[in-house]
């Protein structure tokens, strides 16, 4: 296999045609400033020209990409990696956005924030390149049969909800108000971010199968609470790094909620590290919203033996 792997032409980017982007209505989409490209749900700040580019990006066999459904322990990871990868008392001093780039993720200057472009970053990063994103698989170069590793998380649906209800009503730009109701149907269908949990997985899932053999590591959120150490020590021998039994358990401390909590000041989001709790979903949801997100969930294990959902 060769070094890397170029997409498409440039003449494909340019046959891209606007009919791709559709507006979204408030009355079916609950968060606001939301549009679809190509059928998925994608908020403002996935750029609309990098949105056309990023599956035209060189992948790399060293690239290692950090793919995940929003508020299923994204950042959580990027701790862990940034202490396995720069050691721990230099990880917390970097900034976790610049490396681990935000792929979908664009923002002019804010007078709170700093300009970012995520696939710029993406481009220019030194190798091996670790790169974080949120899309669907069908937005994404095909990065499983171009040899680059993947670290794939996933999360207790109920629990994903429940965080996103909470997220969205924190951020200052969106400062949800409707209904945990009104999130739950647009959670269980396409008309949620990046296209829904269950549809999000369900891509995914038709890309893993199609690679069995190919290089990725799957994060399950519920057993790095229960076991962060073990799952430390399985992440770094799957990126290659040999840590001692001392270093596992420092790196367990400061990558921990309590700490995470004290230290992670995303600007806009406050309380962006807010309970962090398994089970939490079963504790919010009535017995009618958790019947619903059962059906789809075993729906989606049914059919998507590659996501390894068996504990949900």
């Amino acid at each position: 296999m060769s070094d890397h792997v170029t997409g498409s032409s440039s003449d494909e980017k340019k046959n891209e045609s606007s009919v791709d982007f559709l507006s979204v209505s408030n009355d079916v989409c609950v968060i606001k400033d939301c549009y679809k490209y190509k059928g998925v749900v994608l908020e403002d700040f996935v750029d609309k020209q990098s949105i056309q580019k990023i599956p035209y990006m060189e992948v790399y066999e060293d690239d290692t990409f950090i793919v995940s459904y929003p508020r299923t322990g994204t950042t959580w990871t990027e701790k862990i990696l940034a202490c396995l990868l720069e050691g721990v008392a230099v990880a917390s001093t970097i900034d976790v956005e610049a490396r681990f780039p935000f792929l979908d993720f664009t923002q002019p200057e804010h007078p709170d924030c700093p300009a970012y472009d995520g696939l710029q970053l993406a481009q220019t990063q030194a190798r091996p390149r670790f790169i974080k994103s949120h899309l669907p698989a069908s937005l994404l170069p095909d990065i499983l049969s171009k040899g680059a590793k993947m670290i794939f998380i996933q999360r207790d649906p109920a629990d994903t909800l429940v965080s996103h209800y909470h997220f969205y009503r924190n951020i200052v730009w969106i400062q949800y108000n409707g209904s945990l109701d009104a999130m739950l149907e647009a959670f269980l269908s396409d008309q949620h971010t990046y296209g829904g949990y269950f549809n999000w997985y369900r891509d995914w899932a038709k890309a893993l199968e199609k690679y069995p053999g190919a290089k990725v590591h799957f994060l399950n959120y519920e057993t790095m609470k229960a076991d962060l150490e073990g799952e430390i020590e399985k992440l770094a021998g799957f990126i290659g790094k040999t840590v001692s039994s001392e270093e596992v358990k420092e790196m367990a401390q400061v990558s921990g909620f309590e700490h995470m909590k004290k230290n992670v000041d995303i600007p806009g989001v406050p309380n962006f590290i807010r309970s962090g709790k398994v089970g939490e979903g079963k504790q919010t949801l009535n017995a009618q919203q958790l019947q619903k997100i059962k059906e789809k969930t075993d729906e989606l294990k049914s059919t998507a033996i590659a996501l390894k959902m068996n504990n949900y």
